[in-house]
């Protein structure tokens, strides 16, 4: 879609309406006095958060008398009226900070908490559930947040039904709580979120969200810093392409999976009832030989973003037993119904190793990018309500090889490490007043667990 506005960052705030019950039909528009706002989404957060910092010049502090019991509700979008704009009411739950700018001025700095994340705080949930992780995950919903509150997840999970009783814990708590028991038949993780461009849940396993397609896959975002200079001189489409600027910190650390008993180690899933001991011995290798197998996660050469040739004194790594754990999963506790914890076979019991691992090297090679919002923007279409957080992402970065004199930068060919597919983890849009225009732009923090082909890592099912 042709990009009509001038910049891929422009963006109109149309209206920010401050309400409050105690004060009846009083409304109070600060949209003139916005410096900026931000709003942030994550892969396992099940409610939007977000900030906004007000000039006040106006008394509004005074007049409205802040208790953290306020909804903001914000209309915005994209200038081009292409696509509708998106309302989003959130509660103002905190003053963060206050500074006075002068005698008749002072600045504020308010958090926002979605709607769900308040009613969240205040519902506790102590009751029996019976069915499928994911089952009972849509019942919470609809007892805590209404029949509007609707699960989207797929067919892959691999537990089935099981009886649970939810001691006293707020909803989202309980959500969590199943969803980190859900595996897929090949052991990957679900992750359980909420998005900013609709009220819905998704719950979706790691093999899913990475086999989709990117949603830019016929025109990468690209770190070039020669193209960014002169993002001027690009049409408006390209520029929404660049990636600003890129943050890379703390990653590649294999021997912390290691302690953390990620690659390799003994576990053991005592049954109290039988007194059978289900032992199972975990090897990451053999999770990415499976994985190489059964899944399309390394098509095209792709290779893991774990070292299979890497030894200490003559032997690989996952060859040591690192870790020695021990859960104890009590079977027959109900007589018609599994609980949490039953599993039949230590092959099934070892689903939960392998849905920790692959959590573990998710992270290993994180990154955090800076592109213009135009693409992360949510509008009020079904079609486009979700467009970041889940979603894979195309990314190109040009190698470091050193080019004979008079050779054009541009020469270089994609960098085999940094460029590929991602997975999008997190989004924070942050929307700024840049003298009286919005100006919109995301930070995005995307994970991996394989390089792109080009790279001299043997992959592992080749071995």
């Amino acid at each position: 879609m042709a990009i009509r506005s001038s910049s891929p960052e422009d963006y109109k705030v149309v209206s920010a309406i401050i309400t409050s019950d105690r004060l009846g039909s009083f409304e109070f528009d600060v949209v003139s006095s916005i410096v900026d706002m931000s709003f942030s989404e994550a892969l396992d957060a099940l409610s939007c958060s977000g900030q906004i910092t007000l000039v006040d010049d106006a008394n509004l502090l005074a007049v409205i008398d802040f208790q953290g019991t306020e909804y903001i509700t914000f209309e915005m979008g994209l200038p081009d009226e292409v696509q509708p704009l998106l309302k989003r009411t959130f509660v103002i739950n905190e003053l963060m900070n206050s500074q006075k700018a002068n005698d008749q001025s002072e600045v504020l700095m308010f958090s926002l908490d979605s709607i769900d994340s308040y009613i969240n705080a205040l519902t506790n949930v102590n009751k029996v559930y019976d069915g499928t992780p994911a089952e009972i995950i849509q019942k919470i919903a609809k007892d805590s947040f209404g029949l509007k509150k609707i699960v989207l997840t797929n067919d892959t999970l691999f537990q089935g039904p099981m009886r649970v009783i939810i001691p006293n814990w707020t909803p989202f708590v309980a959500m969590k709580w199943l969803a980190d028991r859900c595996t897929s038949a090949l052991g990957t993780p679900y992750f359980i979120w909420s998005s900013l461009g609709d009220e819905n849940i998704r719950l979706l396993d790691l093999q899913s969200l990475l086999e989709g397609v990117p949603m830019n896959a016929n025109q990468p975002y690209r770190y070039n810093q020669g193209s960014a200079q002169n993002m001027s001189e690009q049409n408006p489409t390209l520029q929404a392409y660049n990636i600003k600027r890129f943050t890379v910190e703390n990653t590649e650390n294999t021997v912390d999976i290691a302690y953390d008993g990620g690659i390799s180690g003994e576990y053991r899933f005592l049954d109290t009832t039988t007194f059978q001991d289900n032992k199972y011995q975990y090897d990451v290798n053999n999770v990415y030989r499976q994985l190489a197998d059964k899944s399309n996660l390394f098509t095209k050469g792709a290779t893991p973003n774990y070292d299979t040739e890497f030894k200490i004194n003559d032997k690989n790594i996952h060859s040591y037993n690192t870790t020695r754990a021990t859960q104890i999963a009590t079977s027959k506790v109900y007589n018609d119904m599994p609980s949490y914890h039953e599993a039949v076979t230590p092959e099934a019991h070892a689903q939960k190793a392998t849905s920790l691992s692959l959590r573990e090297f998710m992270y290993k090679s994180a990154m955090e990018i800076i592109i213009p919002g135009y693409n992360m923007y949510y509008s009020g279409s079904k079609n486009y309500s979700n467009v970041s957080v889940g979603n894979l992402i195309s990314l190109e970065f040009l190698d470091n090889d050193p080019k004979q004199a008079g050779a054009n930068i541009s020469d270089n060919t994609p960098d085999g490490k940094r460029s590929g597919v991602y997975l999008i983890e997190a989004c924070r849009h942050m929307i700024k007043n840049d003298q009286g225009k919005f100006k919109y732009e995301c930070v995005l923090k995307i994970l991996k667990i394989a390089n792109r082909d080009g790279m001299t890592q043997v992959p592992v099912w080749e071995q």
